[in-house]
């Protein structure tokens, strides 16, 4: 956390001609709002140790969210704030059992485009679904984390391509340990914190990016 704080500290952000603070918006399902209650007994709290003088994080989690919703709720939060200058994501595993993950892939490329299109500047994380014990409704466990693995692949690639960040929350992606709450699909606290690490990595690298494009 010490490195962290240094490399994004309000001194090194003036050096960029930075005044306002960046905003980072933690988007998803139901792991983005627990992960926001389990942010409060931090003590930088929400904020996963950015100082405010370099970002302001906003976690917007929405319950059982699919991918479709996505679009939708950026505009929305769009309407009551202004757009990020980093959007993490973290959705898509609420979809896995519901339709076929080639169609999965096809619509989180449409829709990042379209993100792309119209927030020029946006630096875009995507958090890589993680493997769960249960996939309601599934027929196989196995064949659902398969899936899984081939969507992470997938938008992996073309978030690489296309200048995006990816989280790989390799701990949680050996599906092994005590993580996971009694439901097999949601994280316990243990498992929010290690998700949550990730997702601090994340942003920070976003940060950078979005820094240096600032000239």
């Amino acid at each position: 956390m010490g490195m962290l704080r240094d490399s994004l500290s309000p001194g090194t952000w003036r050096e960029y001609g930075r005044t306002e603070a960046a905003l980072v918006w933690i988007l998803g399902h139901s792991y983005v709002f627990w992960g926001a209650i389990r942010a409060d007994v931090r003590p930088s709290g929400r904020q996963l140790g950015f100082s405010p003088e370099c970002a302001t994080v906003r976690w917007l989690g929405v319950r059982g969210m699919l991918w479709g919703g996505v679009l939708r709720e950026v505009h929305h939060f769009v309407r009551l704030d202004r757009p990020p200058d980093v959007l993490v994501l973290h959705v898509g595993g609420n979809d896995l059992g519901k339709r076929p993950f080639r169609e999965l892939v096809r619509d989180v490329k449409f829709d990042l485009l379209r993100i792309w299109e119209l927030f020029p500047g946006i630096v875009t994380v995507w958090s890589d679904i993680v493997p769960r014990k249960v996939w309601r409704g599934a027929r196989s466990v196995e064949s659902l984390n398969k899936a899984r693995i081939k969507v992470n692949r997938a938008v992996g690639r073309f978030m690489a391509r296309n200048g995006g960040v990816v989280v790989r929350h390799e701990v949680l992606e050996k599906g092994e340990g005590a993580f996971w709450r009694a439901d097999g699909v949601h994280l316990n606290a243990v498992g929010t914190d290690l998700w949550a690490l990730g997702i601090q990595s994340g942003v920070e690298i976003a940060l950078r990016v979005w820094r240096d494009a600032q000239g």
